[in-house]
């Protein structure tokens, strides 16, 4: 049982941040050896049921056994190899392929479509086959077609995401999502939609985006510098772009800022909501780095210099001000 909880340890310790490549090839020799298989495949397994809890478990462990049978065969030699895939950010999500045995099945197993999904702790950033750009918050999926090509830009988004999409007059890059669809024919903005919420939010750094949704009675074109949201209502606000897209740095840095927008940066950043429960005074203006310190350890140090107060509950932060 110790043993297990160990190597349950190591690998989500290495799949959800970034090493350099001698060590990504240790633990790549370390998993594909024998010793201990069992363990490792249920813990690949509890993995990536984290990434994606709909992917079809038989499916996966007939394919990790075609892949230990094949490494049997060749005695290690590792002419048939299990690849674990990073990107620039973090450790975002797993992509094993062994020749033919994983097919083009990537990510969340879904036929024919490349899916690029990031855990509840990591962010990653990935280039589409037409040269976009796209970096993911935690827990967001982006799933592009299979026919997706420089004349069919269609892709489909559940999370966050920072685009910076490749010009082409003619062919309008699609993001559908569950609450808003965007149209772009090159921009940079960042969206946000998951789909076990309730809203929708899309700000627009550069660029011309055009949005549709279910409670949008008529296409809306953004300009930049402008914030969209969709809840139970419809509205377009003038914003500071930074604060919504500070996220996708390797540091947060907070120069002078207001509170108010303090949190939204937070808000961000580690990816939860704020939610007001009374008086607030959003006038204190601060100024700090966040590197790899944790949510609360950041709202405490905010407490000792404002009146601020809070309560953290699952993913939402409860504040107000004394």
């Amino acid at each position: 049982m110790v043993e297990e909880k160990i190597i349950e340890n190591i690998v989500n310790e290495f799949l959800d941040h970034e090493y350099p490549e001698e060590i990504q090839l240790e633990f790549q020799e370390w998993i594909l050896n024998s010793q201990n298989r069992k363990e490792k495949d249920d813990a690949l397994m509890k993995y990536a049921v984290g990434l994606n809890p709909e992917f079809d478990h038989q499916v996966f462990s007939k394919k990790l056994e075609k892949v230990n049978a094949t490494i049997d065969q060749k005695k290690f030699r590792y002419t048939k190899r299990l690849f674990i895939r990073f990107s620039t950010i973090a450790a975002a999500c797993m992509l094993l392929v062994v020749s033919t045995y994983l097919l083009t099945v990537k990510y969340a197993f879904v036929a024919n479509n490349e899916v690029f999904i990031t855990s509840s702790h990591s962010k990653g950033e990935f280039q589409l086959p037409d040269g976009s750009k796209v970096i993911l918050n935690a827990s967001s999926r982006l799933e592009v077609p299979a026919d997706f090509s420089d004349q069919n830009r269609h892709v489909h988004l559940d999370g966050e995401g920072y685009f910076n999409i490749k010009k082409d007059p003619d062919h309008a890059f699609n993001i559908a999502s569950e609450h808003a669809n965007i149209k772009v024919l090159g921009t940079i903005f960042n969206m946000k939609s998951y789909s076990s919420g309730e809203y929708a939010e899309v700000v627009l750094e550069r660029g011309l985006v055009e949005v549709t949704g279910k409670n949008i009675l008529k296409a809306i074109r953004m300009e930049p510098g402008e914030r969209l949201v969709i809840d139970k209502s419809v509205e377009v606000s003038k914003v500071l772009v930074g604060n919504y897209t500070s996220w996708t740095g390797k540091q947060l840095l907070i120069d002078n800022l207001p509170l108010k927008d303090i949190l939204v940066n937070l808000e961000h950043w580690y990816n939860v909501e704020f939610q007001t429960t009374g008086k607030f005074d959003p006038s204190p203006r601060l100024t700090f780095m966040v590197d790899n310190e944790s949510l609360d350890k950041v709202l405490e140090q905010i407490a000792m210099l404002t009146s601020f107060k809070y309560k953290i509950s699952n993913n939402v932060v409860y504040y107000y001000s004394e």
